[in-house]
Formats: C-alpha cells, sequence, structure tokens
C-alpha cells in the first residue's frame, strides 16, 4: 500500500468490527459496556478482525432485518476523539491496566437548557418508551420510594411502554420478581435489560476470542447478605486463590463465591483488594456484571463491582470488560423490545450521570435525571438557586460531558 496505516487507524479499525459483532450476538434483552481509557482500544486487540468474518457472516444472516440492513449499509463510527467515554474519570483516575469499550456510536443530541420538573406528567408528550433505572429511581434497595409505584402505573395506563433498564448483577427474572412484593405489578412492564443478564449470555456464548480465550477457573467476587449469584449453565469452576484462576468474575462486593453448590464466604474489601492485588500480578482478564461505582441502599451507599474495577485498573491488572450503561449498545437493545418507536419516542430516566445520563445523551435517547439518588448529597435541594449551575459543576467534576434533558426530585407523577 502507498501509505501505512497507524496503529491508532488499526485499532479505529478493529473496534467498529469488534462493535458490529457484539450487535448480533446479543438477544434482545443484553448489552455490553467495556470501559476505555483516555483512548478507545479494541476489545479484539487479543485477535485480528478476519478471524470473526465467519462467525459475523453467520451472525448477520441470522439477524433482525432492521439490523441487518443497518449492518450492510454501514459500520458505526467512533465517538469523537475529544469525548472520553463516560464514567472515565471516576474508574480509572490514574490509568495503567487496560480498559476496552466496544460501542456503537450514535448522533450526539445538541446542547439545550435543561428542564425542571415537578412530576412526571409533563414530559410524557410524544415519549411512549420509558428506560427505567431501578435502584436510586423506583426504589433504594430495601423499599419503594413513596410515589414511585404510583408513577409507574399511570405511564403505564397513560399507553407507555416501560422497560427496565438497570446495571443489576441479576438476570431478569430475578430483577421483576423483585419489584412485586415493593409494590410494583410486573405486567406495568415490557420487559427488561439488565447487566447481570448480559453477562451471563456473553459467558454462555462466548462469541469472541477474547471471551473464548477467558478459561473456565475463576475469582468469583459475589454477594452475601443480598443474596449470592448463581452461575448455573455457565460451566465455571470457582477457585479461591488467584493463582489458580484465568480469569476474575465481579457479580458483588460482600463475600467469594465458591461455586453453586457451596455457600458463599464473606470477605471485606481489604480482602477483596488483596486478591485483586494478586490477580493483576498475573494480568487476568476481569468480567464484571455491575459497572455502577456505588448504589443507595436505604440512606446509605454501598461499594458496587465497579469500584473494584477501578482499583484493579490503578493496580495495572489485566483487560477490565464491563457490562451495562452507558453502552450504545442497551439502547439499541430496548429499541428493539420496542418495536414501530424511534429515538425520538425513547426517554430514560435515572440518578447516576455517569451511567443513566451519559449514555442515553450518547445515545441520543432523552433523559429524566431524578435528583434523590446517588447524588442526593452532592447537590442542592431540587429547584434551589443556583441547582443548574452546582449540576453542571457536578458533571464536570465526574467528566460528564452529557447534560439531562429534564430533572426532578424524585420519581413521582
Amino acid at each position: 500500500p502507498a501509505k501505512k496505516k497507524t496503529n491508532r487507524q488499526w485499532s479505529r479499525t478493529r473496534l467498529r468490527s469488534e462493535s458490529q459483532l457484539l450487535c448480533y450476538i446479543l438477544p434482545r434483552q443484553t448489552s455490553s459496556q467495556v470501559v476505555t481509557p483516555a483512548r478507545p482500544i479494541s476489545l479484539d486487540r487479543l485477535c485480528r478482525v478476519r478471524q470473526h468474518k465467519k462467525a459475523m457472516a453467520q451472525l448477520v444472516r441470522q439477524a433482525p432485518e432492521s439490523l441487518r440492513s443497518s449492518f450492510l449499509n454501514g459500520s458505526p463510527r467512533l465517538p469523537p476523539q475529544q469525548r472520553r467515554t463516560p464514567g472515565h474519570a471516576a474508574l480509572n483516575p490514574k490509568p495503567r491496566g487496560r480498559m476496552t469499550h466496544p460501542t456503537v456510536a450514535t448522533a450526539q443530541a445538541t446542547p439545550q437548557r435543561i428542564e425542571s420538573l415537578r412530576c412526571l406528567s409533563p414530559a410524557l408528550g410524544q415519549n411512549k418508551v420509558w428506560l427505567l433505572d431501578q435502584f436510586g429511581v423506583l426504589h433504594d434497595g430495601q423499599k419503594a420510594y413513596p410515589s414511585a409505584a404510583d408513577a409507574v402505573r399511570e405511564l403505564h395506563e397513560a399507553g407507555g411502554r416501560l422497560i427496565i433498564l438497570s446495571n443489576s448483577s441479576r438476570r431478569i427474572g430475578a430483577t421483576l420478581q423483585k419489584l412485586a412484593p415493593l409494590g410494583f405489578d410486573p405486567a406495568w412492564f415490557a420487559g427488561a435489560i439488565t447487566s447481570g443478564e448480559v453477562t451471563h449470555r456473553m459467558l454462555a456464548a462466548r462469541p469472541t476470542a477474547a471471551l473464548r480465550g477467558l478459561g473456565r477457573r475463576c475469582l468469583h467476587f459475589t454477594w452475601g447478605s443480598r443474596g449470592a449469584i448463581s452461575l448455573e449453565g455457565l460451566d465455571l469452576e470457582v477457585v479461591e486463590r488467584a493463582e489458580e484462576a484465568e480469569f476474575l468474575l465481579a457479580h458483588g462486593t460482600e463475600a467469594m463465591g465458591r461455586g453453586d453448590l457451596a455457600p458463599a464466604v464473606p470477605a471485606s474489601l481489604d480482602e477483596m483488594r488483596g486478591l485483586l492485588e494478586a490477580a493483576a500480578a498475573r494480568k487476568l482478564p476481569m468480567i464484571v456484571a455491575n459497572p455502577d461505582l456505588v448504589t443507595v441502599s436505604g440512606e446509605s451507599l454501598i461499594t458496587m463491582p465497579g469500584t473494584l474495577a477501578r482499583w484493579y485498573t490503578e493496580m495495572g491488572g489485566g483487560e477490565v470488560h464491563l457490562m451495562g450503561k452507558p453502552a450504545a449498545i442497551v439502547y439499541e437493545a430496548a429499541m428493539e423490545m420496542a418495536p414501530n418507536t424511534t429515538r425520538e419516542d425513547l426517554i430514560a430516566v435515572g440518578d447516576s450521570l455517569e451511567h443513566d445520563i451519559q449514555g442515553a445523551s450518547d445515545a441520543n435517547v432523552k433523559t429524566v435525571f431524578v435528583v434523590n439518588g446517588i447524588h442526593r448529597k452532592d447537590l442542592p435541594a431540587c429547584g434551589e438557586p443556583g441547582f443548574e449551575g452546582e449540576l453542571a459543576s457536578l458533571c464536570d467534576k465526574l467528566d460528564v460531558s452529557a447534560r439531562p434533558t429534564y430533572y426532578l426530585p424524585s420519581f413521582q407523577w
């Protein structure tokens, strides 16, 4: 060739191909998020794109017509180089390890003034599909917020299609089952997409060379009092020492799993940090089933697996794959669950600026930011003078370039 491609050009070429592949291996109710440091790095850096040609061709043939025509008419674009990945500052303040981020890039919405709402009804309008976060919006992990169930029911009765879009470590069935005792009728929801479901299906299918190369022996970071995560059907062997593991799997931050036939062993965050240090020395890859850094639990915030990913990256560990918001692919999955709609029909509701607001904005979806969630102590009371300025400052501090379309104190009709 007359001109040799630079490393950055090759990286972009590979990333586009990997993004296309992920579009077809994920079912309708799935997503994949893998976060980068300051510049995009391809997930299939471990293997050449040509290795995927046969699999990609087969997947395209099996894809729905809408996705197939999109694939054949053009490939996804990378985000502008100056837009860093949402959550970059929090996840990787001093990048040493490597994180990759396959995305399906979309047009960026034009910045506009944030509109304050007292309740949801004025925002109903043409918003036919509502993508609802759970923690910090519908409930606090222990009980439903006072007005949340009424708001969900009103939206449903008004004709809205409601889809749970959650960075939850749990699979879809467990997610909807947990909402029922909190006062939410599962019939109100058209479906759910969780990062836990994505993790399970990706590990079961192993559609890429990087995933096939993970091996079967894993250190499993899971939950204890909140309920351990089952690995049934994944053909994994859970080990207790980093020296025995081939990769790390993070569902929770309370205990270390020992397989489905034995109870998980409670572990402190310090003990988990020690295991991460041992794994980092071996550059083991890491799969994170919940990219959130923290979540609400009553009046407190608890540490989530995204924090383990941040620590592991700071230690200079191996490849870290985060699954869930703010990846564009989850919004593509939501579109598949709501046929005969456009992005203009969608609106996403969430309490995380880094995940809910940035992710939906990158996907050109309108947003409602619920103030009384994980950022409630970072901001003045909703509606106070100077609130929008404080909100903009918090976004800048978190390296969030997006701004919500609307904000309101809590999820209420």
